[in-house]
C-alpha cells in the first residue's frame, strides 16, 4: 500500500480521520474569527 492510499483510507473512513478533519476545520474557524477581529480593530491589542 502506498502513502497516497493510506492517507486516503485514513480520512475516508469514519473514526480518527473524521475527528482530525473536524478539529482542523474548527481550528481554522477560530483563527479566522480572531484574525478578523484583530484586523477590524486595526491590529491593536486589548
Amino acid at each position: 500500500m502506498d502513502i497516497g492510499n493510506l492517507v486516503y483510507a485514513f480520512f475516508n473512513n469514519p473514526g480518527p480521520g473524521g475527528v482530525v478533519v473536524v478539529t482542523v476545520l474548527g481550528l481554522a474557524c477560530v483563527i479566522y474569527y480572531f484574525l478578523t477581529r484583530w484586523i477590524v480593530n486595526g491590529g491593536k491589542g486589548k
